[in-house]
């Protein structure tokens, strides 16, 4: 069992656009989503980065830094304690995994397992079809700070190309779709100088009251939530 990763040569690189480029681009492709059925935004680790969460890959990412280190599969979780007893205690400062009791279930009384998804552990089949649902029924697809390196992801792409749907990117690295974009950013800014400064072109947009208000609060904040009468696919 491996941590999945690009392989193979790279592709060519997008045009280097400045920063206000890049904004217009992407504001100008969720402007035009808008007027269609919406954009399926699909986030992956590099857009947390910025809020001092390393990336898996990339630059400065945990396997890229550290070479030796590896994440617990989903086959060592399930199969033995002490796996257990180290992905838990890791979450709690100074514990000791050898010391740490896993706490049972309380539905089924089994051991308790975090709801996300292991490397080596497969969707469910219910968000795996709720993710088609989800590209199929919007105009387009937006990835952020992904390299899509597992299929998983990749195939929502490769669904959406199929449909004729436009595709955008946001990433400061290669990504194994690269080829399948219709325009990527991010040579010259990622996620978090881009996303914030589009948020507010796009909230010049809304005629509602208080919807720039409720913007900025968040910009400035940082506590993202759904603004009421929105619609969101994502």
């Amino acid at each position: 069992m491996r941590v999945p990763t690009l392989s193979g040569p790279t592709h060519p690189p997008a045009p280097i656009r400045s920063l206000a480029a890049s904004i217009d681009v992407l504001v100008n492709f969720l402007r035009e989503g808008a007027k269609g059925r919406g954009t399926m935004i699909l986030t992956g680790a590099g857009v947390s980065v910025d809020s001092g969460i390393r990336a898996y890959r990339g630059k400065d990412g945990s396997y890229t830094v550290n070479k030796e280190r590896q994440p617990i599969f989903y086959g060592q979780f399930v199969e033995h304690e002490a796996y257990r007893r180290r992905y838990w205690a890791q979450l709690g400062e100074g514990v000791k995994y050898e010391e740490f009791n896993v706490p049972p279930c309380d539905s089924c009384g089994g051991s308790m397992k975090p709801k996300v998804v292991f490397f080596g552990e497969s969707l469910s089949p219910e968000v795996r079809e709720d993710s088609k649902r989800l590209v199929r029924e919007a105009s387009q697809v937006l990835v952020i700070g992904s390299e899509l390196a597992t299929f998983s992801a990749y195939s929502l792409v490769k669904q959406k190309r199929e449909e004729g749907g436009q595709l955008g990117l946001v990433n400061v690295g290669r990504c194994r779709g690269d080829p399948d974009f219709n325009w990527r950013i991010g040579w010259e800014g990622g996620a978090g100088d881009i996303l914030p400064a589009a948020a507010k072109i796009l909230a010049q947009d809304e005629g509602r009251a208080g919807i720039k208000e409720e913007v900025d609060l968040m910009l400035r904040s940082g506590k993202v939530k759904k603004i009421s009468g929105t619609r969101a696919t994502t």
